[in-house]
């Protein structure tokens, strides 16, 4: 009986190229920001936003569809969205964003299509959390999910502090080459 890894090693590979676009990201001038004066923005990692991957679940199969987010603070405030529809075949888009979080408010830049969407958000501890996730991200307007409410969540092994250490040793060698680019 051949037994199947929780996280498949397409999993790894995709969140190795999508962290690689985020980079990429980072660098690039920012042309598009919105003059916001910085005593205005909080950080994103205060209140746990930044620096993890949000999934909106764990996929077991190639074939099933997922959605992630990711929200840096380093070089800027740059973010990842990757819509799968399977293994083979993902969506990924660089965003801008501004975190307001006294006002639980996502202000969104997606320069492809140059629009500017908000949402209202909240970060919340599952009451019973899982294997790999223990903190939801619910976005009341999440703009690439047509506006409609959606929940994403994250755990110790999706944050960039973690060693990885219960995760599928393929997925932990990724994810530990991706911080040592950093």
């Amino acid at each position: 009986m051949n037994s199947r890894p929780l996280v498949p090693r397409w999993f790894a590979v995709m969140l190795a190229a999508s962290v690689a676009i985020v980079l990429l990201g980072i660098t690039r001038p920012e042309t598009h920001r919105q003059a916001v004066p910085e005593p205005q923005l909080a950080s994103a990692a205060a209140d746990g936003l930044a620096e993890c991957v949000w999934l909106d679940r764990l996929p077991e199969d190639p074939y099933e569809p997922f959605q992630l987010y990711y929200f840096t603070e380093e070089g800027g405030r740059v973010g990842l969205n990757a819509k799968a529809d399977s293994a083979f075949r993902i969506l990924l888009e660089v965003f801008e964003f501004i975190d307001l979080p006294d006002q639980g408010r996502l202000q969104f830049y997606f320069p492809h299509d140059r629009s500017k969407p908000a949402s209202t958000y909240t970060i919340e501890k599952l009451k019973k959390p899982t294997a790999y996730f223990d903190t939801k991200l619910t976005l009341d307007n999440d703009p690439r999910n047509g506006g409609k409410k959606k929940v994403y969540f994250t755990g110790p092994e999706f944050r960039a502090d973690s060693d990885g250490r219960t995760l599928p040793e393929h997925l932990r060698q990724v994810l530990l080459q991706i911080r040592s680019t950093r």
